[in-house]
This record gives C-alpha cells, structure tokens and sequence, in this order.
C-alpha cells in the first residue's frame, strides 16, 4: 500500500508586527531624545536669564542703598543751611527790633542772596498778616533758600532710590518666572528620560505625551516673560 503523499509544511508568519514594533519603539525613543533636548537647551537658556536677572536684582538694590546714603547726606546739609539761616534771620530780627542801625546794616550787606529775598519779602508785608518769621511756604522766595534746594536734591535722590528698588524688584519677579518655566524642564527631562526606560508601549507614550505637554507649559511660560529673547 502506497503512501500518501506528505501535507505542505505551513510558511513561517510574517513578522510584520515585529517590524512594526521595533519601528515604533525608535520613533519612541526619538521623540523621548528630542524632548530630552529641547528640554535641556530651554532649562540653560532659562537659567541663563534668571542669573542676569539676578545680577539685576543685586545691582538695583545696590544703587537704592547708594542713592539713600546721598540723600541723606543731602539732607544733613539742608538741616544745616536751615539752621545757619534760621541764626542768620534771628540776629538780624533782633537787632532790627532793638533799632542797632550798624549791626542792621552790616548784616544785610552780608546776608547771601537768597536768604535777603525771603526777608525783604517778608517785611514788606503788613504787620497784620506778617507771618513770625520768613521761612514759610507762601513766601515765593522761600523755595530759592539754599537749604529748600538741597532738601529738593535730597527729595530727588530718595525718587531716584525707589526708582532703583521697583527695578530690583521687578527684576526678581522675572527672575522667579523663568525659575518657574525651569521647574516645568526639570519635570520634563525626569519624564521623557522615564519613558526611554519602560517597556509597555502605552505606558511609554502617555508619559511621553504628560512631558510634551509639560514642556508647551514651560515654553509658555518662558516667552511671556519679559526680555526672555534677549542676551542681555
């Protein structure tokens, strides 16, 4: 009896899926070093910011302390023209009262400029509506006086100082925004480096995905802060 005749041995299934796989898993891995990189350039450029801003900070606060030093210096020079007037003024009302026409005379020939101003306006005034003594602020001449000058010079260095603290201030808090934005890379570079290491496709792709969309938040955050495109 003949035998009969052997069955085909069935072809190999195609490794399509395989194939398919590998290729994605490269892709994976692609975009994970691609995000890794995006991710580390943005974390030092934002560092880069956040150290001028720092520096900023530093030098604002620096010329506040500096301008409030000036003032005060200022200031101690106005209380002491303001007293040497105020003497000045005494020494002539006084004598002027008690009718010492020398010492009168002599005085007016040494009083400086703008302290005779505010005296002779003041006793050209009625003696019913005279103020006590010249030094008040509806004499016109009393803000030419030496020591009104330099008070308004000590007035001005104290603007100039809050003006050099709001920058120190305003420095910071874009100092703090790009800190932020590299909190949020910091984030991205643990996740994408996590998805390079796991094995389940699905699990790989969602934290891939969390850190794309992490980094969208960061990059938002980056380029609405002020200046973040320049170098300086």
């Amino acid at each position: 009896m003949s035998d009969a005749p052997a069955a085909p041995a069935p072809s190999p299934a195609p490794q399509r899926d395989g194939k398919h796989r590998d290729v994605a898993s490269q892709g994976i891995v692609l975009l994970a070093a691609i995000v890794l990189g995006l991710a580390a350039i943005l974390t030092a450029w934002g560092s880069f910011k956040a150290s001028l801003e720092a520096g900023n900070v530093t030098k604002g606060y620096a010329n506040q302390q500096a301008l409030i030093a000036q003032a005060n210096d200022i200031y101690a020079q106005s209380d002491q023209a303001s007293s040497l007037e105020q003497q000045f003024f005494l020494t002539y009302a006084i004598n002027a009262s008690e009718g010492n026409e020398g010492a009168v005379a002599y005085l007016e020939t040494t009083m400086p400029d703008d302290l005779a101003a505010v005296v002779i306006w003041w006793v050209d005034q009625p003696a019913e509506t005279s103020p006590p003594t010249p030094f008040v602020p509806e004499n016109p001449e009393y803000a030419n006086l030496s020591s009104q000058l330099l008070l308004a010079e000590g007035n001005l260095a104290m603007d100039d100082a809050e003006a050099a603290r709001a920058t120190a201030v305003a420095a910071g808090e874009v100092g703090d925004r790009y800190g932020l934005a590299n909190v949020f890379f910091a984030i991205v570079l643990f996740l994408a480096g996590i998805a390079t290491l796991l094995d389940r496709r699905f699990v790989q792709t969602g934290i891939l995905a969390l850190s794309i969309v992490i980094l969208a938040i960061g990059v938002v955050i980056l380029v609405t802060t002020t200046g973040w495109a320049s170098v300086s």
